[in-house]
C-alpha cells in the first residue's frame, strides 16, 4: 500500500524517499516515482509479480474508486482534475493486478469493519479531524462513495456561516476552516497577546501551539484555552446534527486530534450537542487520533483486507490493463 499526497510520495511501507518541498512534482513524475517505489518494494521483499493480487494507493482529494480516478487533488492544484491514476500507473508496471485508489480514511474504515463484525450491520458515519478533515459513510457494511466520490468530504460542510476566514476551497464557514489544527494554531497566535495570563504563553513558539497543549490547558481551567476549545466543540456538535439529518445513522465515530487528554473538549462537545439532539438516542464515540504511523498502519491493514476480500470473493475489481502512453 502506498500513500500519495502533498508534494511527494512520503511512505511506501517504511520505504521513504525524501524530496525537497520546493521541488513540487508534476503528476507524471509522481506516477513514475510511485511505479518505481512499487517495483523496489517487490524486489526488496523478494516477491514475484505473480504474488501481487492488488495494489492500494491512498491519496488526498476527491477520489472515485470505481474508476481509479482522482477527481480533484485539492492539494496539488497544478495537477489538474480527473486524473486516471490507476490507469496511468498500470501502464508503467510490467504486470497486471487490481489497482485500488481511495483515501486513507476510507482504507482505515475497512480496518474498523474488519475488526468489528457488528459494525457491518449498521449505518455508520466516521469523522476524522486533525490537520485535515474527512470521513466515511457506511451503509450496511458498505462504504458509500457517491457518483463522483464526494461522500465523506465532510470538511466542506458549512457549520458557521458567520466565520470570516476563508477555507482552502475558497469558501467561508467550512468545518475544516475552523477545526483543522493549523487553523486553530493561526487563531491562537493572532489572539494570544490579548490573554497575557494564559498558560499558552509558556509555549516557546506561540505561532504553532500544539493542539495537545491547548487541550491540556483547557483541562487545567485556562480561560482562553477553554474559549478556544468551546468554539471547536460547537462545530463538532453542529456537524453531528448535520450527520443526523443527512444520514440518520445508528452510530457516529469521531477521531479528533493527536492528543492524550480530551477531558474538557469531551464535556464541551456533549454539552453543546444536547440542544441539537434533545432526548433522541444516538450512539456517539469520541476518540483521539492515533499517532501518524499507527494510523498509516491501520489504513494499510484495511486496504489489504479489502484487496483480499475482493480477490477471494471471486468478484474482483476490473483489472486495468497497461496502456501505451498517457499525457
Amino acid at each position: 500500500s502506498a500513500q500519495l499526497y502533498g508534494p511527494s510520495l512520503k511512505e511506501l511501507y517504511g520505504q521513504t524517499r525524501h524530496i525537497k518541498k520546493e521541488a513540487l512534482l508534476s503528476y507524471q513524475d509522481a506516477v513514475s516515482l510511485l511505479a518505481h517505489l512499487i517495483l523496489h518494494l517487490i524486489d526488496f521483499t523478494h516477491l514475484s509479480y505473480g504474488d501481487i493480487i492488488g495494489i492500494a494507493i491512498s491519496t488526498v482529494g476527491v477520489v472515485s474508486p470505481d474508476t481509479g480516478t482522482i477527481v480533484s487533488p485539492l492539494v496539488n492544484h497544478h495537477w489538474g482534475n480527473h486524473l486516471p491514476l490507476a490507469q496511468n500507473l498500470a501502464q508503467l508496471l510490467p504486470f497486471s493486478c487490481d489497482i485500488i485508489i481511495d483515501n486513507i480514511i476510507r482504507f482505515s474504515t475497512y480496518r474498523i469493519l474488519d475488526q468489528d463484525a457488528g459494525k457491518r450491520q449498521k449505518n455508520l458515519v466516521i469523522l476524522y479531524c486533525d490537520n485535515s478533515v474527512g470521513g466515511t459513510y457506511v451503509r450496511n457494511g458498505h462504504i458509500v462513495h457517491g457518483k463522483h466520490g464526494y461522500v465523506g468530504e465532510f470538511g466542506h460542510i458549512t457549520t458557521d456561516y458567520t466565520f470570516k476566514e476563508p477555507c482552502s476551497c475558497g469558501k467561508y464557514g467550512c468545518f475544516e476552516s475552523i477545526v483543522a489544527s493549523e487553523k486553530i494554531q493561526t487563531r491562537i497566535s493572532r489572539e494570544i497577546d490579548n490573554w497575557p495570563e494564559s498558560i499558552l504563553n509558556r509555549c516557546k513558539d506561540k505561532s504553532a501551539v500544539p493542539i495537545h497543549y491547548l487541550f491540556q490547558a483547557a483541562d487545567e481551567g485556562d480561560t482562553f484555552s477553554r474559549l478556544t476549545v468551546d468554539l471547536i466543540a460547537k462545530q463538532f456538535a453542529v456537524m453531528v446534527y448535520n450527520f443526523q439529518i443527512l444520514y440518520d445513522p445508528d452510530e457516529i465515530l469521531i477521531y479528533a486530534y493527536q492528543v492524550k487528554s480530551m477531558g474538557y473538549f469531551r464535556r464541551a462537545f456533549y454539552e453543546k450537542l444536547t440542544p441539537f439532539l434533545g432526548d433522541e438516542h444516538l450512539e456517539i464515540s469520541l476518540h483521539p487520533v492515533g499517532c501518524g504511523m499507527a494510523y498509516l498502519n491501520d489504513a494499510c491493514a484495511g486496504a489489504a483486507a479489502y484487496c483480499f476480500n475482493q480477490y477471494f470473493d471471486g468478484r474482483g475489481l476490473q483489472k486495468i490493463e497497461p496502456m501505451h502512453n498517457y499525457s
